[in-house]
């Protein structure tokens, strides 16, 4: 299938990476999303990703032209999110209230069906020393092992 994003009157064909990228996404069971934490969130180019590969009738579809409901067409599959950070995990939880993973997982992947999607956040990592670095990296591989 190959999808075209409609934008200021014209059909705007995909990049043959993203058409791509929707192939590996559709034949996964489970995402890995790896980026740093930018102003609460993610970086503007991971979500510029997500706005041209998550498109209607790939990621998700309206029932109808004058309908606010949609099916979740990625119903199936999970994720995990692999974020690092500046801030102490504790506090990002506590006083951010996670705001950026809550919009992975709800807003963006949850809308698309994927679930359940889990995070573990790795900070401070300008305060990090070296063996803390390589433990992060030693529980990635870890979860990468038990699949997920």
């Amino acid at each position: 299938m190959h999808l075209t994003l409609k934008g200021y009157g014209s059909d705007t064909p995909l990049e043959p990476d993203l058409v791509r990228a929707q192939t590996l996404i559709r034949e996964a069971t489970h995402l890995v999303f790896v980026y740093p934490n930018w102003w609460g969130s993610m970086p503007g180019l991971l979500k510029a990703f997500i706005d041209r590969t998550f498109l209607p009738g790939f990621a998700f579809s309206y029932r109808g032209k004058d309908s606010l409901l949609w099916d979740k067409l990625l119903v199936g599959k999970t994720a995990r999110l692999l974020v690092t950070m500046d801030t102490p995990p504790w506090y990002y939880r506590l006083i951010y209230k996670a705001v950026g993973d809550r919009l992975m997982r709800h807003n963006i992947l949850g809308f698309c069906g994927i679930n359940p999607v889990k995070s573990t956040l790795f900070g401070p990592v300008k305060l990090s020393r070296p063996e803390q670095r390589t433990a992060w990296i030693e529980r990635c591989r870890s979860l990468g092992q038990r699949g997920g």
